[in-house]
């Protein structure tokens, strides 16, 4: 990373040959065509769109609003008074090294029956040169024997002439596990299926550089010269995911006349997902550190004898919160009382997407009937029904764990307060076809 700031054109090193080979293969192992084992391997690109326009829009020449308090009046422009904060200087790293991930699989299919097949597989994927978000122009640390750093009430900012800043680096890394296994039925006696399980672990270091784009996550790095204590489950985690859906046609062919037309054309079908929940941060909610980030990122120390994802059992009582709440509740979801606060100057022990949100279930059901009225007119008609249990299904709970620095836990925190997704929908649609 360049520690000298760049100025003037190009904006960014630019990259004009990358090389992104693909190479697989497939075999029949018998020779009967019934088992086949498939390998593959890529290396792909992604774009960096937004993180230029995100990150320097209010750097000349573009502009940046400024407050002064207390101006004079009424002229409060005059300059006789007033003061103004230092200004924030947003920058991006100008060695830009392009997102990059390396994907690789190995797959077993396995026919059972004539219109049954069985896939076992492995995939994986290792990405590197992610976007990391942290504060360039933070607190200078005193670094303690023992490796940590602690931060004085009075440490001066790297670059004491400007506030704090919101830099852009590409030293993300990520990477991703999985065992996936699928049943495909095939057509047969008018029935079709596919049932698949995935088991997956997903591991980074910085999930995105958009607080929206990784719920449950600050956008910046705790602290930001430590990626090794960034390093922990992704946002995008999901342990366990079951999908299985299946269209059915009723009987009803074999009627003719009225019967036929009222009975006969009917399709029956489903969609279920179950999967475990998306991991998140427990957060201070304040700079309790004392490195005067811009965007505050501090997390927690655990209580002793803790565990890192309090979800389960009930409350142990502090201040704030009582004694004896029931915990994976929407009122409850997590035990704020297992975090607490660090001294004043320290970072916290507690690790980022420590702790384990809600799952998510939910049943998708259609039913839609196909009608012939002439030889060239005919009538579909089609019910859905979305999430027909009406099972609720709830988003990423407040992980704002403290009100202030005395200590006292929000009595919001571990609080549900959003789904993630809708209730129950019902709709119908008809088209005439000619």
């Amino acid at each position: 990373m360049e520690t000298t700031p760049h100025l003037g054109d190009p904006f960014f090193e630019g990259h004009h040959q990358l090389f992104a080979p693909r190479v697989g293969f497939a075999w029949d192992v018998f020779g009967t065509g019934k088992t086949a084992i498939r390998s593959g391997f890529g290396m792909f690109y992604d774009q960096i769109e937004s993180e230029f326009r995100f990150l320097t829009a209010s750097n000349p020449p573009f502009f940046g609003l400024r407050q002064v308090d207390n101006p004079p009046f009424p002229l409060g422009f005059s300059g006789s008074a007033g003061t103004a904060p230092a200004p924030s200087v947003d920058g991006i790293e100008f060695n830009v090294r392009v997102p990059t991930r390396l994907q690789h699989s190995f797959n077993i299919q396995q026919q059972l029956t004539a219109n049954t097949v069985f896939n076992i597989g492995y995939v994986g994927a290792h990405s590197y040169h992610l976007s990391r978000g942290s504060d360039g122009n933070s607190a200078v640390p005193q670094f303690l024997p023992g490796g940590g750093v602690f931060y004085p009430a009075v440490a001066p900012r790297k670059n004491p002439e400007l506030s704090g800043s919101r830099l852009m680096t590409f030293n993300g890394d990520a990477y991703y596990n999985a065992l996936q296994m699928d049943v495909v039925q095939r057509l047969t006696r008018g029935l079709r299926f596919k049932v698949s399980f995935t088991y997956s672990k997903n591991m980074d270091n910085a999930s995105s550089i958009d607080s929206p784009g990784a719920a449950g996550n600050s956008n910046t790095s705790q602290d930001p010269e430590d990626t090794k204590a960034e390093r922990s489950l992704s946002a995008f985690d999901i342990r366990r995911n079951l999908v299985m859906n299946f269209t059915y046609d009723l009987p009803g062919s074999p009627f003719s006349g009225a019967a036929g037309k009222l009975l006969g054309g009917w399709r029956l079908g489903a969609i279920t997902t179950l999967a475990d929940g998306n991991p998140f941060s427990a957060l201070t909610g304040f700079n309790q550190s004392r490195d005067r980030a811009r965007m505050v990122a501090d997390r927690p120390s655990l209580a002793p004898s803790a565990s890192l994802s309090p979800i389960e059992g009930v409350t142990s009582g502090c201040a704030g919160i009582s004694n004896g709440e029931k915990l994976g509740t929407p009122d409850r979801w997590f035990d704020p009382c297992a975090f607490v606060l660090p001294e004043a100057g320290f970072y916290g022990n507690v690790g980022r997407n420590t702790i384990i949100g809600p799952g998510f279930a939910n049943v998708d059901l259609t039913l839609d009937k196909s009608t012939t009225i002439t030889e060239r007119l005919r009538m579909n008609f089609r019910a859905e029904f979305f999430n027909i249990l009406n099972h609720a299904n709830f988003g990423l709970p407040t992980n704002i764990v403290f009100t202030n620095a005395t200590g006292v836990r929000r009595g919001s925190a571990g609080r549900l307060n959003a789904t993630a997704a809708t209730s129950r929908q019902i709709q119908f649609g008809a088209k005439l076809t000619f």
